[in-house]
């Protein structure tokens, strides 16, 4: 015992050396993930302040190829008016501009260029013909010296040969405005700075800088520091912080994010502070408890050890514990006397029954050590006295691993409480149960029974455990419930469980009871649009979100496009915040750019009185409303997602849409449309083709011709686009024209051979602007043709393929040549 209390100074100096060493690991680990978020949290920033620059100036580049678009298609004729109306869109735009490789420049500020004035020097014509694409130039005064502006420009080639340089004036003023807002965490800031070093953007804690400071002068050095990587203890602007960059605007810019040291280590000195008080008051508490174990327990406890250790039944078997006043540990030693007591008594009569006993054990073992099952006797202590039989092999275990323990002990993983069942045998009553324990990959299922052994005083001994490996039978039926109660798609239960788990919470206290039903919008337009396996995926992404947000809830798939959780317990707000968590979490899920959206309607019960039909169909209808106003708007927003997906991942479709949509404009204009008329045709012409985004891409990207049954197959394309345009109503006047812009003015169109002026005046439209657009561009079998070539075509095949009188229109009016 005195060992014992040396065991205990020990243990008591290693809890301290040990907790001082976690506190001091724990505070190193946690300064250090401090840190780290902090870090992630500058990257954050980054990206983010990032993301706002290249969104501004992603305007200008759609612009700049919108205008390089205009001038391939058209040439420069009317390039003037046309740059005028984008400009007019853009307020940020000072000017936009062509400067051809003649020295001839076309603006739509109106600037004329002095005499002896060569745009072929300028830094923004120099720097894109020399980049061979789109650049950024540094900050410069503008030519007429109004104001400083950087210039977005782009080079403009046909086949190979550069035709001039599109320029955007934007003011700096203007970048400023945008960006010196953007503050990082609370103190810190972000800089943007051109390929000279000039800091565009100031913070509003610069105020009174010199207009574009140098950035050199600031005393960092960006050539030191890794892009993309935060850098510590880094001089900047009178003051050390963390600082992070990244080159942005075509890489001619570098966006510098910074947050001075004050901020960046606040929250990890704060927290050093609170981790010393803690470990403090920890220590104090375990030296108090510690003095007060050694008075009351430790010095009683020596004491207690020697007396104890007196006790020899084969010396003197009539010994006892010696009893005092105040003694701390009467208990023990009165039932440790008892024990002695008893000891004596059973000595006597276990000598005589030991003989006697071992006999019987004999014929016991004899008889059962042949069974395939396994046979234990566990005494009243619930400890493993016997075991029989050959069934523990398979489970890897033998008489050595078992003997003198608990079946809890031996069996910890089988999830059952053996020792209930046992105690339950200690008292009379014969239980059956099964239960489970994995050994390495496998796991074996048994059925155990347990049942009292009693003597001839009919008092129980111990308890006798047979167990059997029913693992086969419980697999096959555990394969048949689970069939029967889920969905075999998503996993979730089915409809048949969630009207038997009603029934049940409907008897029981689980009140308030909240049905909610589920209904995933405009899955029918993702089958038809990207296929089957694509819808499914997105019933799977709806399935593992509801599984996730109603983890402590029932959750079912009870039909295509329907889901149903039942919540209990619940009260209405919080029901409420898990529909809205439901409705974002599912927003954010995208299939092919479209963004899901699902309609939930809900009805609490208070009490037994609600009958089943009744609460569904009161769910069903309020989730109905929510479908209703919903509904179109998710059609409208997948339908753009579909053409974006389509355009995004065919360059030349998106080309191609576009054209065929300006050409419709035009061909519009020329018929006298009104406004409202032209754009309809507008957005007719670039969705004609939606429907391809449901063909195969090995038809869409076959470098050759298609062999006819390709074709038959890029022929449905106009019915899918039909399908799609027609579940969105912003889109479904359009549907027509995508079924019917294949048609022929003789007849021999597709899909339906209509003719004449059966055909829908503007798949008409749409049908010569995309055969004139088709002849004229390139295609993976044929170079493209002239547009000669194409008026001929267009001419040969008017009153065939083409409406004659648009054709005559188109050729006379539009492309401004002889019929």
């Amino acid at each position: 015992m005195k060992q014992y209390a040396k065991t205990q100074l020990y243990i008591a100096g290693i809890f301290l050396f040990v907790s001082l060493f976690l506190f001091v690991t724990i505070f190193i680990y946690a300064s250090r993930t401090i840190r780290d978020r902090q870090v992630r949290l500058l990257e954050l920033e980054l990206e983010t302040t990032e993301m706002e620059v290249q969104l501004f100036f992603d305007d200008f580049s759609y612009a700049i190829e919108d205008v390089e678009s205009f001038i391939l298609s058209y040439g420069i004729t009317n390039l003037l008016d046309y740059i005028i109306q984008k400009q007019d869109h853009h307020d940020s735009v000072s000017s936009i501009y062509f400067g051809t490789v003649d020295n001839v420049m076309y603006n739509s500020s109106g600037f004329i260029p002095p005499a002896g004035f060569d745009l072929r020097t300028r830094i923004w014509y120099t720097m894109a013909v020399e980049n061979g694409g789109m650049v950024a130039t540094p900050a410069f005064l503008n030519a007429t010296q109004d104001y400083m502006i950087s210039t977005i420009a782009a080079p403009v080639y046909d086949n190979g040969e550069l035709l001039g340089v599109i320029g955007i004036d934007v003011r700096i003023e203007d970048i400023e405005e945008h960006i010196k807002g953007r503050v990082i965490g609370n103190t810190g800031f972000a800089l943007l700075i051109d390929s000279n070093d000039n800091i565009i953007t100031l913070p509003e804690s610069w105020q009174g800088e010199a207009l574009l400071p140098d950035f050199s002068e600031t005393g960092a050095d960006l050539s030191l520091i890794n892009e993309n990587v935060v850098t510590l203890n880094t001089y900047l602007h009178h003051e050390t912080g963390a600082i992070i960059y990244t080159n942005v605007v075509f890489d001619d810019y570098e966006l510098v994010v910074f947050m001075p040291d004050a901020e960046f280590y606040a929250t990890q000195r704060q927290f050093g502070r609170y981790f010393i008080i803690v470990f403090i008051m920890i220590n104090l508490i375990a030296a108090f408890f510690f003095l007060l174990n050694r008075k009351y327990i430790f010095i009683p406890l020596l004491d207690l050890d020697k007396e104890i250790g007196d006790i020899d039944v084969r010396k003197d078997i009539h010994y006892r514990l010696p009893m005092r006043d105040n003694d701390r540990f009467l208990d023990i030693k009165q039932t440790l006397n008892k024990a002695l007591d008893t000891a004596e008594e059973y000595f006597i009569e276990n000598a005589i029954k030991a003989e006697e006993l071992y006999l019987r054990s004999q014929r016991f073992k004899l008889l059962i050590d042949s069974t395939q099952d396994f046979i234990i006797q566990i005494g009243v202590g619930h400890t493993i006295s016997s075991i029989y039989g050959k069934g523990l092999s398979k489970i890897g275990l033998d008489d050595s691993m078992m003997l003198g323990k608990k079946m809890e002990e031996v069996f910890s993983q089988s999830k059952i409480a053996h020792e209930e069942m046992i105690e339950l045998a200690l008292k009379g009553e014969h239980k059956l149960y099964d239960w489970e324990i994995q050994k390495g990959s496998i796991r074996f299922v048994y059925e155990t029974s347990v049942s009292p052994i009693y003597n001839q005083q009919d008092q129980i001994l111990g308890v006798v455990s047979i167990s059997r490996d029913i693992t086969e039978a419980a697999i096959r039926q555990e394969e048949i419930k689970y069939i029967n109660q889920h969905d075999y798609l998503t996993g979730l239960y089915n409809r048949r469980m969630f009207q038997e788990t009603f029934e049940s919470l409907h008897q029981d206290n689980h009140y308030p009871l909240t049905i909610m039903m589920l209904d995933l919008n405009g899955l029918k337009l993702i089958n038809d649009a990207f296929g089957h396996l694509k819808g499914d995926e997105a019933l799977k992404d709806v399935a593992l979100t509801l599984n996730k947000i109603l983890c402590d809830h029932f959750v079912s798939r009870i039909g295509g496009d329907e889901f149903a959780a039942i919540l209990t317990q619940v009260d209405k707000r919080k029901v409420e915040q898990l529909a809205d968590e439901i409705t974002k979490a599912v927003s954010n899920l995208v299939i092919e750019n479209v963004h899901l959206s699902i309609s939930i309607g809900h009805e609490m019960i208070e009490n037994k009185d609600t009958d089943f039909n009744e609460v569904i169909k009161k769910a069903e209808n309020n989730m109905y409303r929510h479908k209703i106003a919903e509904s179109m708007s998710v059609r409208n927003n997948a339908i753009k997602a579909i053409h974006k997906t389509l355009t995004d991942k065919y360059r030349d479709e998106r080309i191609h849409s576009e054209k065929v949509s300006q050409l419709c404009y035009v061909i519009g204009v020329a018929l006298g449309l009104n406004a409202d008329s032209l754009k309809e045709l507008r957005l007719a012409g670039m969705y004609h083709d939606i429907g391809k985004i449901a063909i195969p891409d090995a038809i869409l990207n076959k470098p050759g011709k298609l062999t006819p049954e390709e074709f038959e197959i890029m022929k449905t394309h106009t019915e899918m686009g039909y399908n799609i345009l027609r579940a969105a109503d912003e889109y479904s006047k359009l549907a027509e024209y995508a079924l019917t812009h294949h048609e022929r003015w003789d007849g021999k169109g597709y899909p339906r051979g209509i003719k004449g002026e059966d055909i829908p005046l503007f798949a008409r439209i749409i049908n010569l602007a995309d055969s004139f657009d088709a002849i004229t561009s390139n295609r993976s079998y044929r170079e493209k043709s002239t547009k000669d070539k194409a008026i001929e075509e267009i001419k040969k095949h008017a009153g065939h393929q083409f409406d004659p009188e648009l054709a005559k229109i188109f050729v006379t009016q539009v492309l401004k040549r002889e019929w």
